[in-house]
């Protein structure tokens, strides 16, 4: 006895044939797309829809007309175990570069911690410009200051108020002016030792 479907359980089921195996290829678009990505909330939704589709595939074979058990059939060797096999595949891939994409941030996120500290010691080891000099200030701190601005100015920095030609002059002026003061100042205390020590040799 040979029995035969009819033509309109036949054109659905073929339909819904060709539509599992779209959404098996689906899959697959959505793994080679998930490797493009390096953002984790992207990725999420092709998760999300893969998952879906695993799960629709055997709503979509058990809605077929007449649809037989699960033993082997023509239609269920080059279409539904297949199809099912390919989905799973899938999925475990868009798991595996899920926990990728994790590690990823979590060690991007372990360098980033360890060069701003590296940053944070290295701007805390610089020393501290010399402050503006006031009216109080003396000469020392003035020198220094002017001397500060000169080497930001030639480093190519920028420097406000801007540095005049005559300041490097000046600032060689105020340190000859500081070396002829020490000179004058050792001169004089030799001086004073050696009228003492006269002193001393007549007084004996």
């Amino acid at each position: 006895m040979f029995i035969t479907r009819p033509g309109n359980a036949r054109a659905f089921t073929l339909l819904l044939f060709g539509v599992s195996w779209i959404l098996t290829h689906v899959t697959i678009c959505h793994v080679i797309i998930a490797r493009m990505l390096r953002d984790v909330k992207p990725l999420l939704k092709h998760l999300v829809s893969t998952g879906a589709i695993l799960v629709a595939l055997p709503q979509i074979r058990n809605s077929m007309p007449d649809a037989p058990g699960l033993d082997g059939v023509l239609i269920d060797c080059i279409g539904f175990f297949p199809q099912m096999v390919i989905t799973s595949i899938s999925v475990i891939f868009l798991l595996i570069i899920l926990a990728a994409r994790e590690y990823d941030i979590i060690g991007r996120g372990r360098g980033s911690s360890l060069g701003s500290g590296s940053h944070s010691l290295a701007m805390s080891s610089r020393p501290r410009p010399p402050p503006v000099p006031s009216q109080n200030s003396t000469s020392k701190e003035i020198s220094q200051y002017d001397l500060h601005r000169m080497i930001k100015h030639l480093k190519g920095q920028y420097v406000f108020p801007p540095v005049q030609p005559g300041s490097m002059h000046r600032l060689d002026t105020s340190r000859d002016l500081q070396h002829r003061r020490s000179k004058t100042l050792s001169k004089i205390m030799e001086a004073g030792e050696l009228h003492i020590h006269r002193q001393k040799e007549r007084d004996a």
